[in-house]
This record gives structure tokens, C-alpha cells and sequence, in this order.
């Protein structure tokens, strides 16, 4: 397969979802992490940069390691209220696993680096045969009342019932 040939990276965004649905190639990790960069930017949350793309990072690598075909890896990041969500899903064999790898060894430290940074991940086997594994930076508080997630646009023929009120709610602290 020539350079040419090969199936391309499409990125889809919206203001609370980035998605990029890539080739299991290596080079591809790079756009990864420009997406996440991207999506940080516009829900100015810059200083989750660092964490953000080390997991996302370590999520799409995973999944390229492990694919076991040419079928596309779709990488995506949520902002959500209190948190941001990553996830990779992929085809590839087996349940990932965390290693317990050894000092001259190049793998198996990566879904290490994701528990220790995100403090758990998560994996979800689909009827495909393809799989999720995702994990979650919890927002700090300032994030949550600063940045707060962006209302989803309504379509100009709904309409809203007596009872409700269409202003945003604000959202409570938790508590401690």
C-alpha cells in the first residue's frame, strides 16, 4: 500500500465531543494528541494539556499495538461536567491488562501510567468484536464553575413546555 493509498485521519467536533477516527499506524498518535490539544484550547481547560495527552497518548497506542487489522481506531474526548473522558475503541484480540513489565522491557507500563494518572480505566467489549477502553480526568472545581459545559443547541421548531425553564441551571459544588 503506497502512502497514498492509505485510509486518512477524519476528526469530527462538536462543543462537548472530539473525535478522530484514524489508521492502527504509529504516526497517526501524533494527530491524537493535537486533537486533544485542540479540544483543551476551546473548553479552556490548557492546564489538563499535559495528563490529557499522555492518556489519550497511551489509549491510542494500545490500540494500534493490539489491532489486529486494518479496521479504523476512533479516539474520543468528552468534556463532561465534572470530568473529561477518553476513550480508544479498537478491534484487537484478548482483554487488555496491566503488566508487570520490567526495566528492559519497552511495553507494558501503559495502562499503568493511565490508572496512576486517571486512578482507573475501563474496558467494554462490543458485539462487533471491537473494544472500548476509556478513562476519566476529574475536573477541579474551578473548572466545573469557570468552563462550565456548553448548553447543546435546539433546533429552532422546539419548543419548551410551560413548566420548564429553558435558562441554564447552575450547578452545585460538591460537597466535601
Amino acid at each position: 500500500m503506497t502512502p497514498s493509498e492509505r485510509p486518512r485521519a477524519a476528526e469530527h467536533s462538536d462543543e462537548t465531543h472530539r473525535t478522530l477516527v484514524f489508521p492502527p499506524r504509529p504516526e497517526c498518535v501524533r494527530q491524537v494528541r493535537r486533537m486533544v490539544t485542540a479540544a483543551l484550547r476551546d473548553w479552556r481547560l490548557e492546564h489538563l494539556r499535559d495528563d490529557a495527552e499522555l492518556l489519550a497518548s497511551e489509549l491510542a497506542t494500545n490500540a494500534i499495538q493490539h489491532a489486529r487489522d486494518e479496521w479504523p481506531i476512533r479516539l474520543a474526548v468528552v468534556r463532561h461536567e465534572t470530568s473529561l473522558s477518553l476513550a480508544a475503541r479498537g478491534h484487537s484480540l484478548g482483554a487488555p491488562r496491566t503488566g508487570a513489565a520490567t526495566s528492559d522491557q519497552e511495553n507494558g507500563r501503559g495502562l499503568l501510567l493511565i490508572a496512576h494518572i486517571a486512578g482507573s480505566w475501563h474496558c467494554e467489549v462490543h458485539p462487533d468484536g471491537s473494544k472500548t477502553v476509556s478513562c476519566h480526568l476529574v475536573l477541579p472545581t474551578s473548572d466545573r464553575e469557570e468552563a462550565a459545559v456548553p448548553q447543546q443547541r435546539q433546533h429552532p421548531a422546539a419548543s419548551t413546555s410551560a413548566h420548564e425553564d429553558p435558562r441554564p441551571h447552575a450547578v452545585a459544588p460538591p460537597r466535601t
